[in-house]
């Protein structure tokens, strides 16, 4: 992990829900301030070359790092969709501790659903049922 000569954004600079769904599986939805000049079809590129790694502060990083230097661990690419890549079908492990506090770590394995300029849905499963990421 590195620590980026910039700071992220405030917490309240997102807007977020958790809801208990009829079957009782709880959707966490998560709306982001536009981040200004980013066009879906730059979102849907990041995501689908996520796994590279790109120049940053004079020094190659971990695209995944660069996105969340401090609450981003370990990405990688599981298993790809089929006839190859990153899109729907592919499986991504993930490794996070949400405000880089250890008690909040997960890792997860989950599956691209959708992957496009309207946006990535990742689902895993976690007690038998699937959870939408």
């Amino acid at each position: 992990m590195f620590e980026p000569h910039w700071r992220g954004r405030p917490m309240d600079s997102a807007r977020w829900t958790l809801t208990r769904l009829p079957d009782g599986r709880l959707q966490m939805t998560i709306a982001h301030a536009p981040l200004r000049g980013i066009t879906p079809a730059m979102l849907a590129w990041w995501f689908r070359n996520i796994g590279g790694t790109m120049l940053w502060q004079g020094c190659e990083r971990q695209r995944y790092h660069v996105w969340h230097p401090r609450d981003h661990i370990h990405w990688a690419l599981a298993r790809e969709a089929p006839g190859g890549g990153v899109r729907p079908g592919a499986s991504f492990r993930i490794v996070e501790a949400f405000q880089a506090n250890p008690r909040y770590r997960i890792d997860v394995t989950d599956r691209v659903v959708d992957l496009s300029e309207a946006g990535i849905t990742l689902v895993g499963r976690s007690g038998g049922r699937a959870v939408f990421r």
